[in-house]
């Protein structure tokens, strides 16, 4: 009877320890299946706050950069502008008549101009460029070492293009479209990087006022002649 109690002892032992080491087992696969799934679930959230991020620092129309993704660009090449003693060049663009666009073609048509604008831009410009849609119908480009001369250049080259350019919408012709554009570049213009925003911009006020379709560089006579920011420039 002793070997028979001990045979069954010995026997319900190995049986627990089975049953105790598969439910570790078990146990140990829920774990790591709920690991793997809390990691995936992260690696989605992560995603998802990137694309978010992303959204908001886009132009929902155009594809381009918002102003909001243009201000943390902008402060981060004026540092880099000033610590390597690298030149750095602005553009401000607005499309001439924009308001007589949407007033003779309709809103739908100005949008599409918009979006085919947007385009010229990525195209005529490098991609290590900020391209920004301001607002309306103005755009900037933040050329990081970029000289004066190298950025009227390609300016013109932009406004030459666009002038020559067929703006169709739902299969009708719609006028010519043409840009106005002011340039200003560090540190020919100024020895202030972050001034170079006002400076585009009363470049471009002159460029609106002397006929539009054109690309004005700053100098220190625009401001002589009192084209200074905040006053209404025309369409």
């Amino acid at each position: 009877m002793s070997y028979g109690t001990l045979a069954f002892s010995l026997a319900n032992a190995a049986i627990f320890l089975w049953h105790y080491r598969h439910t570790q087992q078990q146990l140990a696969m829920a774990n790591e299946t709920l690991e793997q799934q809390v990691a995936a679930r992260t690696a989605d959230l992560d995603r998802l706050v990137q694309e978010l991020e992303g959204l908001s620092r886009k132009d929902p129309l155009t594809g381009l950069h918002n102003r909001r993704h243009f201000d943390t660009a902008f402060e981060h090449h004026c540092q880099r502008a000033k610590q390597h003693d690298s030149q750095l060049s602005v553009l401000m663009l607005d499309v001439d008549h924009f308001k007589q666009i949407n007033d003779d073609f309709g809103h739908d048509a100005g949008d599409a101009v918009l979006v085919e604008i947007a385009l010229l831009l990525r195209h005529h410009l490098r991609d290590l460029d900020v391209i920004c849609r301001f607002g309306g119908e103005e755009f900037v480009a933040l050329l990081p070492a970029t000289s004066r001369i190298a950025a009227e250049t390609r300016a013109k080259a932009l406004l030459t293009s666009i002038a020559h350019q067929a703006f169709i919408h739902q299969g009708s012709s719609l006028r010519k479209i043409t840009l106005s554009c002011g340039v200003a570049t560090y540190p020919d213009h100024t020895q202030d990087p972050k001034k170079l925003l006002r400076l585009a911009d009363e470049a471009l006020y002159q460029a609106k006022h002397s006929g539009r379709n054109r690309c004005v560089v700053w100098e220190e006579t625009l401001e002589e002649q009192g084209f200074m920011l905040g006053r209404q420039q025309p369409q």
